[in-house]
Formats: structure tokens, sequence, C-alpha cells
């Protein structure tokens, strides 16, 4: 999956430090991040020295990274200064080599678009203040303090003997197949959240709820967890139209996916697919 980036090593512990040499740098503007490319292949931009308007991100391979977002002028600046560069959507970043890339230029939007997003107190309005020792921020005058949001959601296995659920989203950002997915709401344990879900986009119902795997999916600031479940009652489909385009039942040898080494929902069905014997088991 695309988190998945060994050797290469991601830490996420804030520091307060503006560093002096060995850095990268992160230039944002508007969920687009700028990197340059090389043989093909997407690096950051690297520099001795990084000014004090740049914000401490995380490091990466004990390398600091920081990022600031553009102006337009700045924007129009560093393309000019660097024409081998290219502005990158988050979304579009599933699709970048190398993955580590991929994953960490995702955090750094992710935390860019939180700060952003987190400039003025929601209660009083007044002007927030970066923490000088947590990531978070806070307001000087009511005292409230605002951390990243990181949203619960379930992605869902749903079998039947050796067939498997699949699913196509109406709006969804890819055409490709995926599973019942979706949030949890307030109340939920991620276990009634898989019900509920099933039931709302394809009114079935499930049993055995067995967890399987999580993800840090940066592209909707998601904390996906993976569950495998049996299809409790009849198979006959009702489909959400207003969240899916569509849902079948596919048998293995008949799964229409390839491996991408980058979302969980791919590993999941593929898992299902090359892993009879984990389905035979009693939950």
């Amino acid at each position: 999956m695309i988190q998945d980036i060994f050797p290469h090593q991601f830490s996420n512990v804030f520091e307060n430090s503006v560093s002096s040499s060995n850095a990268c740098i992160c230039p944002t503007f508007e969920n687009q991040i700028f990197l340059l490319e090389e043989n093909n292949f997407l690096k950051f931009i690297e520099t001795p020295d990084v000014s004090d308007n740049y914000q401490f991100l995380f490091k990466l391979d004990s390398v600091p990274f920081y990022f600031k977002e553009q102006t337009n002028e700045e924007k129009d600046i560093l393309s000019k200064k660097f024409p081998e560069g290219k502005w990158i959507k988050r979304k579009d970043l599933r699709n970048v080599l190398p993955k580590h890339i991929a994953f960490v230029s995702a955090i750094a939007l992710q935390l860019a678009d939180w700060y952003k997003n987190n400039q003025y107190c929601g209660r009083c309005q007044s002007k927030t203040q970066h923490d000088s020792k947590e990531r978070m921020v806070f307001c000087p005058k009511c005292n409230l303090q605002i951390f990243p949001k990181i949203s619960p959601a379930v992605i869902i296995g749903v079998f039947h003997q050796d067939k498997i659920l699949l699913t196509k989203y109406r709006n969804g950002p890819t055409a490709n197949y995926a599973l019942v997915a979706g949030f949890c709401e307030i109340g939920e344990t991620l276990e009634d959240t898989v019900c509920r879900e099933v039931k709302e986009e394809v009114g079935l119902q499930v049993k055995n709820i067995r967890y399987y795997k999580s993800q840090p999916w940066p592209f909707t600031d998601t904390l996906l967890a993976g569950f495998f479940c049996e299809l409790d009652g009849s198979a006959d489909i009702t489909l959400e139209e207003n969240e899916l385009s569509l849902a079948e039942w596919h048998s293995r040898n008949e799964i229409p996916v390839e491996e991408n080494f980058v979302s969980l929902t791919n590993e999941m069905i593929l898992f299902f697919k090359n892993h009879p014997e984990y389905f035979e088991k009693s939950p």
C-alpha cells in the first residue's frame, strides 16, 4: 500500500525548529505540491537553508521537511526558477513514482490544508497561533486548542462462498472497482458502521465481521479500517443509486482487478482472490 515505503523511514514526531542544512521544502498552492521531475521520477527540492516562514512537517530518513503556502506571485517565481518542476494535485499523487515521494507528498498536503483551514478560531474568530511543543494551533483569546482531525472510515469486503461484492462509485475519483465503504458516524463502533454501510449501499445483511488491516489515507484525511464479513441471508442487491453506479458479485477466478500497491481496497480484493483458505476458517 502507499504507506509501505520500506526501507525509507517516515517520522511524524513534531519539532519546533528550522533546519540550517540538509532539508527539503514542500511548496504548496491550493492543494497542490511542487515537485521536481528527473528521469520520469519526482523528487523534492533540497536546500541547505530554510527560511523562518516555512513550517515544519515531518522527517523522512532523518531529513526534515517544511512547507509554505505560496502566493500567486511566489508560485510563478518558483515555476520559473525550477522549469523542471510541476504542480501536482493531492488526488493525483496516488499515481506518482517513487511511492515514498507520493506518500509523504500527500501527507504534506494533508497537513498544509489543515494549517490553512485553521488560521482562525472557530469559537471566537480570533487569529490562531502555532504551538511550540506539539502539532497544534491554539486561540490566544479563548484558549481553544485545535489538533489535526482524522476521520475514521471502513472498507468492507462482503463475501458469500467463493464470491466477493465489488462496487463502483457514481462520483468517485476513479472508475476502478471498489468495495463498500463509508465514514463512521457519531456514537458508532467500527463494526456498527460496517453493518450500516452495507445495508445502506447494497441492502444486505452481514455477519462474522473480521478486522483485516488499517491504512492512513491522506487524500481524504481518513484513517481506513478494513473488514471482511460474510453475507447473512439473501444475496439480492438493492443498489443505493445516489452513491453507487454498480454493485455485483464476482467469483475468485473472475475478479477484474490488478495489483496497484496503493490502496487498502485493492489489497483486500486481491487477498480474497489469492487466499481462499482464510475465508474457509471460522471467525
